[in-house]
């Protein structure tokens, strides 16, 4: 349970509900290399933008930030009303911007340095084959990796695209799970790491790894077993970090015993699962570029008792957690929401700000913006 309380630095949007905007997924990058700049997207009926917000003005102008500069934009009509939102989930390499996204069933490219260039069509999902909503790239841009599957033979493919030369080829294939949310460790990018996707209190190995000489064939990183023998935890949400080879990943409040929260996870298999701090309602984690400052989102209020989606109500929390002590402090309160508006909280480059979604709660019209809040007093 959180027990620190608001802090004083206010929640400021980047744009108001009427842009219905969101920022990319937890273990993608939406920042340009040098930080000060984020990429958002914004969401209308028949169509998705890409807008990049100059965020390095938090400080000095922070009204001048929002609408931002529009890059690029696809055609993708939005489901009628009582039908799931489709988001894009953009990723930009770490050391130099270049950005992929997958729309529906294609891959395209886009150079930020390149101001006012088209997105270039990189790959089409062959027929038969779902393409996976999320892409990685390498930290140098020089690959690209992502999931494909083919539903009528449930056969699941990590794939990688060499950016120099176009060409695709297979990494990993899977024809007992699916397998998915496949991005390279921003620490040793030969290190992959994938999920099996499924009900989480089915899945005894959500946490997986793939690397070329150690774990061809992939591997799962995290023993699930909980305190109470026979009893799992209920993992997910797992994404690798840039200080170490390790990752970090949430077991979930419907775990049937525990304990629940954040653990460490070690791509070696060198120790155990490590548990980080100790929580019951933890849904999406992050991590700074330093290792040194962690965040979560919440399924219910964190200063409630209760486990996972119990006595939820409308409410998630963005709660930021020391590694150190697991010492946690509630950063902001938002609603509960479908994709894309989940919080999906992020750390800044920098590590002062952290991004989320805000939702506004309206289900007959749903919309979204980001919000932020500094945390140099956590610093």
């Amino acid at each position: 349970m959180c027990k620190g309380q608001p802090m004083p630095q206010p929640m400021f949007c980047l744009g108001g509900y009427e842009l219905n905007r969101y920022h990319t997924y937890p273990h993608s990058n939406g920042f340009t290399v040098d930080g000060r700049q984020m990429i958002v997207m914004q969401m209308m009926p028949d169509h998705t933008s890409l807008w990049l917000l100059t965020t390095e003005l938090l400080d000095t102008s922070p009204q001048s930030i929002s609408p931002g500069r529009r890059i690029a934009s696809f055609d993708l009509p939005q489901p009628v009303r009582d039908k799931k939102p489709i988001p894009i989930w953009p990723d930009i390499a770490l050391n130099k911007n270049i950005l992929t996204v997958s729309v529906q069933d294609s891959i395209w490219l886009l150079n930020l340095d390149d101001i006012g260039s088209k997105p270039q069509l990189i790959y089409v999902a062959p027929q038969g084959w779902q393409l996976a909503d999320l892409t990685s790239l390498k930290p140098d841009a020089s690959a690209v990796c992502f999931g494909v599957y083919d539903q009528t033979n449930s056969i699941s493919r990590c794939m990688e695209i060499d950016l120099q030369t176009l060409q695709p080829r297979m990494l990993l294939e899977d024809d007992t799970r699916l397998i998915n949310h496949f991005h390279y460790s921003p620490y040793d990018p030969d290190w992959i790491g994938f999920a099996h996707e499924g009900p989480a209190t089915e899945i005894p190995d959500r946490v997986n790894g793939y690397h070329p000489t150690l774990a061809p064939n992939g591997r799962c990183l995290f023993d699930q077993q909980s305190a109470e023998p026979g009893k799992l935890l209920a993992v997910g949400h797992e994404r690798w970090c840039y200080d170490q080879p390790t990752a970090i990943a949430v077991a979930y409040g419907a775990s049937p015993a525990g304990p629940r929260g954040i653990y460490r996870i070690f791509a070696d298999a060198s120790e155990s699962a490590q548990l980080i701090s100790q929580a019951d309602r933890d849904w999406h984690c992050n991590v700074s570029r330093d290792g040194k400052h962690m965040v979560v989102d919440t399924s219910g209020p964190s200063d409630q008792p209760g486990c996972g989606w119990d006595e939820a109500g409308n409410v998630s929390d963005v709660v930021y957690l020391d590694p150190a002590t697991g010492q946690r402090t509630l950063l902001s309160r938002t609603k509960l929401a479908t994709h894309p508006w989940h919080p999906h909280p992020t750390f800044s480059p920098d590590g002062r700000w952290v991004f989320f979604n805000d939702f506004n709660g309206d289900t007959n019209n749903p919309r979204g913006r980001v919000g932020c809040v500094c945390v140099d007093a956590l610093s």
